[in-house]
């Protein structure tokens, strides 16, 4: 568990971590107290020396200046995703270093939420507001809030589900985590295992910088994501395999091309990207119930798209029904008044075209409705016959128009009077 320590270098004096993080603040304020006696540089350089042996040689002091920075961000920027991410990108430049500040601060601020751990309200438990706000979440919600502050910083990255195994222990339970691309490099980042450990019923944080920027060919010793893809790896193991520690067959049927299949998933529609994960994590091979109940989630999600989709569609044709029979009211009121007060004959034919744009367009939503159910087939029909009909009305009221517009203003009133 990091502690805090006053650090008084010259006249300032600054809240900082512990000895790792005094390597850093010292390496950073040489430049600005140049101008102190030799009495004080000699101090600042003895520390360094100290410390730099003291410490993890694979803590380099840039890290360092990073973790200085993210300890160091003010409280009332904190309690909103765009709060602390806007703050993040204004005080750094580097994408690398966006991404380690906003780790690491997480992992100092953000506790394991033990109580709510089996919730059945997840949504609200893993959201990113409400992480921020009780200072604590599940691992959906340390993976959701480090994904959606990279997000707001336009660095890519994606939530990861599956399992993790521990000295050889499968974990009962599914985890989250996240994967983020630099510098066109992918890397797996867990700030739920950086923050602490559970201690049969307690969260200790004990902040473990190891599970930040783990190469995946490293990652997956202990992270196991349901859909392949997601391991990153031109040699992806299967379930057995990871289950026994054992290394992907490096052979061309087993070949995975990364770089291709993260771009076509980028390009997919979210139906698509749930049929083919679905497609990947069934080739893997379903050996255990976690995964039995993920691929069970995705189906479940398949056949909530498609309805959403169709639901979509239809309101969509069902506006543009609206819209277009709003417009067709006002050009019979405007007819009504002999198409006065006079706003030219641009605007009648805007009026035309409104309709008719209006009207086709909702039949082309209703065109592309698949597998709708009974219910909302009726209500198809039925708004599919209410839109030709005014479709049919709209061509007589066509007609009429052709006929004023080519007659000269002085003779079209004669046009609005029937006959006898």
């Amino acid at each position: 568990m990091l502690f805090y320590d006053k650090f008084i270098f010259g006249k300032d004096e600054f809240i900082i971590g512990n000895d790792k993080l005094k390597l850093l603040w010292i390496v950073s304020n040489l430049k600005k107290h140049l101008h102190m006696n030799l009495k004080y540089c000699l101090l600042g350089l003895l520390l360094f020396n100290l410390l730099f042996f003291v410490e993890n040689k694979d803590v380099s002091a840039q890290d360092n200046y990073q973790d200085v920075l993210a300890l160091n961000i003010p409280d009332s920027v904190t309690y909103s995703v765009e709060d602390l991410a806007g703050y993040i990108d204004r005080k750094i430049n580097k994408d690398e270093n966006k991404v380690r500040v906003l780790f690491v601060w997480i992992v100092n601020n953000i506790s394991y939420d033990i109580e709510n751990v089996y919730s059945l309200d997840n949504n609200d438990q893993t959201s990113s507001s409400n992480t921020l706000l009780k200072r604590k979440g599940i691992c959906d919600g340390y993976a959701s809030l480090f994904h959606d502050a990279l997000s707001l910083l336009n660095i890519e990255s994606h939530i990861v589900t599956g399992y993790t195994k521990i000295k050889r222990r499968i974990s009962s339970a599914p985890h989250s985590w996240c994967v983020v691309k630099l510098d066109s490099n992918w890397s797996v980042y867990d700030p739920t295992w950086g923050a602490g450990n559970i201690n049969e019923t307690n969260f200790s944080r004990q902040v473990n910088m190891n599970y930040y920027k783990m190469r995946p060919h490293k990652a997956i010793a202990t992270h196991m994501p349901f859909d392949p893809l997601w391991q990153l790896l031109e040699y992806p193991i299967t379930s057995v395999e990871f289950r026994h520690s054992k290394k992907g067959k490096k052979n061309a049927e087993n070949y995975f091309n990364v770089s291709d299949s993260l771009k076509l998933y980028s390009q997919q529609s979210n139906i698509e990207r749930l049929k083919n994960t679905r497609r990947r994590i069934i080739q893997n091979i379903v050996v255990d119930y976690m995964t039995f109940v993920h691929v069970k989630d995705i189906e479940n999600n398949m056949v909530q798209w498609q309805y959403n989709n169709v639901v979509s569609k239809y309101n969509d044709a069902l506006l543009f029904y609206k819209e277009g029979i709003y417009t067709y009211n006002q050009f019979i009121d405007f007819r009504n008044k002999l198409f006065k007060p006079d706003k030219g004959d641009e605007y009648l034919i805007e009026m035309m075209n409104s309709m008719k744009t209006s009207f086709q367009s909702s039949l082309e939503c209703l065109k592309k409705i698949e597998n709708a159910d009974h219910s909302t087939l009726r209500l198809m029909h039925h708004l599919d016959k209410s839109i030709k009909a005014a479709m049919e009305n709209v061509k007589i009221q066509d007609i009429f128009l052709k006929k004023v517009l080519s007659t000269p203003k002085n003779y079209r009133k004669s046009l609005f009077y029937k006959k006898m």
